[in-house]
């Protein structure tokens, strides 16, 4: 294999890593699978160059997922800046099963106008499910970080870069996420309720 060969796969490899990344939004955790296979290859085949160029290829399509991710950070946090601590009014769509507690319900939930998920904090009732298409108006704020405990980081695993505190809250349809996520979570309910009866 050439020089210019080599040279070539690498580029097409930072490429394809942008490119995956930015259709398919790769998780963090995958690729850094593909870093630490791409490593091993180089480290434990010092004699296989075949293995070395592949390991090397790895490399470069995870730099490009990585470059691609940090770009997209940078710029969700350019734009939630501007919304930090402002009064927002918006239609989303809750994309998680509520969780209900003793006495608040938290739920999930996406709109094309904030990068990211939402999490909203409301009232036990009315309750609201997944699919729900909702009109929230509130004061958006950014995860509070504590000296022993970045609730930030702990909600930007799951891609919740913000969250919201008992907003104003217009139902408006449902059935409006997944069909088949909309068919498990309403058995789950079904059987619920048989439980509870």
């Amino acid at each position: 294999m050439t020089k210019s060969k080599i040279i070539l796969y690498f580029c097409l490899s930072f490429i394809a890593g942008i490119l995956l990344d930015s259709i398919i939004k790769i998780s963090p955790l995958i690729w850094l699978g593909i870093l630490i296979l791409g490593v091993s290859l180089v480290v434990f085949n010092l004699k296989n160059k075949k293995m070395i160029v592949f390991g090397f290829i790895l490399i470069a399509l995870f730099s490009g997922i990585a470059i691609n991710q940090t770009a997209s950070i940078q710029k969700n946090n350019q734009l939630l800046n501007r919304y930090y601590n402002q009064e927002i009014n918006f239609q989303g769509i809750i994309v998680e099963e509520p969780e209900k507690r003793s006495d608040q319900t938290k739920f999930q939930i996406k709109t094309e106008k904030i990068p990211g998920k939402i999490l909203i904090t409301t009232e036990l009732y009315p309750q609201y499910h997944y699919g729900d298409k909702l009109e929230v108006k509130g004061q958006l704020r950014e995860p509070a970080r504590f000296k022993d405990f970045d609730y930030r980081a702990y909600l930007a695993k799951d891609k919740v870069y913000s969250v919201i505190y008992y907003p104003q809250i217009n139902f408006l349809s449902q059935n409006q996420a997944n069909w088949f996520y909309q068919k498990i979570f309403n058995l789950k309910d079904k059987l619920r309720e048989v439980i509870e009866k």
